[in-house]
């Protein structure tokens, strides 16, 4: 089935180097909606980004523009997206990574197959961007085979679900889609993990999930708030 309307967010911080592609991708879908949108959210960058985004704005009438004020983090800019977003599914894509050409047209038969289904998943996997090895925080499994794709960019969704589960938090600087997951799950969203690979993950020496410290103590912090949300 393909997909006939669709919004996709994509957050952008300082992303000149990589944005084009994950654009890209988005735009050269096997099963491409009939209707599209991508929202490119500026959350303060501080590269040239502004002007790259405006350029892929004047040259894909698909692509619409914000500007955040300051940086907010990349929840406030998931959320920001989302608030803007037209159409019937909802997708996400970081800066830095990129759709297979099938997600699409799997995710869509997924839901054509399965219509109870909350939200739709797929598999993941990575590879290396100017690094000659994989750095200290990547696991070596996740080089072995593609992994369960728990991320929002491997993820498709209807929008009024989504806004049902209710927005990112954006007091998450790193876990805002572990937190979202978790909230997903106790809602008793029915969840569809496929075995194709919808998800290209670049691995390079800026990934946000090197930030290892930080992000451990909001996993923390999300597994207490889980903790407290059980009856």
């Amino acid at each position: 089935m393909a997909i006939r309307s669709l919004s996709v967010v994509v957050p952008v911080f300082n992303g000149t180097r990589f944005l084009e592609r994950a654009v890209a991708s988005i735009l050269e879908q096997s099963a491409p909606p009939a209707q599209l949108e991508i929202w490119l959210v500026n959350d303060g960058s501080t590269d040239d980004s502004d002007a790259l985004c405006r350029q892929l704005e004047r040259r894909h009438p698909a692509i619409r523009y914000v500007a955040l004020p300051a940086n907010g983090g990349v929840a406030c800019a998931r959320n920001e997206g989302v608030r803007r977003a037209n159409h019937e599914y909802l997708g996400f894509l970081d800066q830095d990574d990129v759709w297979d050409a099938g997600k699409l047209a799997v995710q869509g038969e997924a839901f054509e197959s399965r219509p109870e289904a909350g939200y739709v998943l797929g598999k993941m996997d990575f590879f290396l961007d100017g690094l000659d090895s994989y750095p200290r925080w990547f696991k070596p499994k996740w080089a072995e085979a593609p992994q369960p794709g728990y991320v929002l960019s491997a993820m498709l969704i209807r929008a009024a679900r989504f806004r049902e589960i209710g927005p990112l938090d954006e007091k998450y600087r790193f876990g805002d889609d572990v937190d979202w997951f978790a909230r997903a799950r106790a809602s008793d969203s029915i969840e569809i993990m496929l075995p194709e690979t919808v998800l290209h993950r670049r691995v390079h020496a800026d990934n946000a999930s090197a930030r290892t410290e930080p992000s451990n103590r909001e996993l923390l912090q999300i597994i207490k708030a889980k903790l407290e949300r059980r009856p």
